[in-house]
């Protein structure tokens, strides 16, 4: 009987051992994952208009291309605080596809690829599709596509963080 009392014992430890592990595995879990969460600090707004934009301070803070300005609408920017990332896409109007056309420079450059994009933003990081033009006004890309009616915004690589007025 004492044989087996010890053989219990030795399993009871070991299974003691084993859930620790398997405790303490999820507890590193939960840890990456809160701070892989707390990390991403981004945020999505809508504007009507620009003007709704400028009262909320969007172009004062470098968040929207000043392109877009005075006859945007529906305008929807996402922009991460902690990489410094900005996605914006809005309808095409003639206005703004004319200020775009001839004001801006032809470019080529597509934005980065991160997996925190949101989900609307098309998927031109590899080049982009037929049918949308890519120009380069100032700080920002602005991608139009004439046949969808739609038009896309990031911002090139700067080295600088924004400011948060």
């Amino acid at each position: 009987m004492g044989c087996r009392r010890q053989r219990c014992n030795s399993e009871r430890v070991a299974q003691r051992g084993s859930i620790r592990s398997t405790v303490g595995a999820i507890s590193i879990l939960v840890t990456l994952s809160a701070f892989m969460t707390a990390c991403r600090d981004s945020t999505e707004s809508h504007y009507p208009t620009t003007v709704a934009a400028a009262q909320a301070g969007m172009f004062d803070r470098g968040w929207l291309p000043e392109i877009l300005k005075p006859d945007a609408g529906e305008i929807t920017v996402w922009y991460d605080i902690a990489s410094n990332e900005v996605r914006g896409k809005f309808p095409l109007n003639p206005a703004v596809t004319e200020r775009v056309r001839s004001t801006c420079k032809t470019a080529s450059d597509v934005p980065r690829k991160t997996w925190w994009m949101p989900n609307w933003f098309p998927s031109i990081t590899t080049g982009a599709p037929a049918g949308l033009q890519i120009f380069r006004c100032n700080d920002y890309f602005v991608a139009t596509d004439g046949a969808q009616g739609k038009g896309y915004f990031w911002e090139t690589e700067r080295q600088y963080p924004r400011s948060m007025k």
